[in-house]
């Protein structure tokens, strides 16, 4: 019973089909004409800025559990984490190795288990998991952005982009 209960909003940090949405939704209302004017939203120069998400942003608190929710989604992010660890450790045992205990036995890069939001406690220095972890975190959410933009920029909107991701699930982050 949550401010977004019924939303899509808050799926948008981590599912690719309803960023997507998104994206299609944003550059249809850059190409609409206002009614009133004549100008094309794109063209308009009372359109200050278009804002990519406000608020939240993948690192936002309780994003990791959010993503449990959605079994589908939870796969497929697990699969790209382990796309993405597959290029910086040879095999399972070159992970291991790195990560130490933080690997829990269950997970693997072959059964692409490894889910990519640790529970961090904060301490200092973060354990490699964790860096491994945000770092793959930000480069997603960046895909996100780039083609976000790249979708509003084909519009011909030369105004202000800006993301108003103004938290993180903690300092590390």
């Amino acid at each position: 019973t949550g401010l977004f209960t019924n939303s899509l909003y808050p799926l948008q940090t981590f599912a690719t089909d309803i960023q997507d949405y998104f994206i299609a939704l944003t550059v249809k209302w850059l190409n609409r004409t206002n009614t009133v004017t004549g100008i094309r939203y794109a063209d308009d120069p009372a359109v200050a800025y278009v804002e990519l998400h406000n608020e939240a942003d993948i690192f936002f608190p309780g994003t990791g559990k959010l993503l449990q929710l959605y079994p589908n989604y939870t796969r497929q992010m697990n699969e790209r984490f382990a796309a993405w660890l597959s290029k910086r450790y040879k095999d399972d045992a070159a992970l291991k190795a790195a990560w130490g205990n933080d690997l829990k036995k269950n997970e693997s890069l072959a059964a692409k288990n490894i889910f990519p939001f640790p529970n961090y406690n904060g301490a200092m220095p973060a354990p490699r998991r964790v860096v491994d972890s945000y770092t793959f975190l930000y480069e997603f959410q960046n895909e996100f952005y780039d083609r976000y933009i790249a979708a509003i920029r084909k519009t011909g909107y030369k105004g202000a982009i800006v993301g108003g991701c103004w938290q993180a699930a903690d300092m590390y982050g």
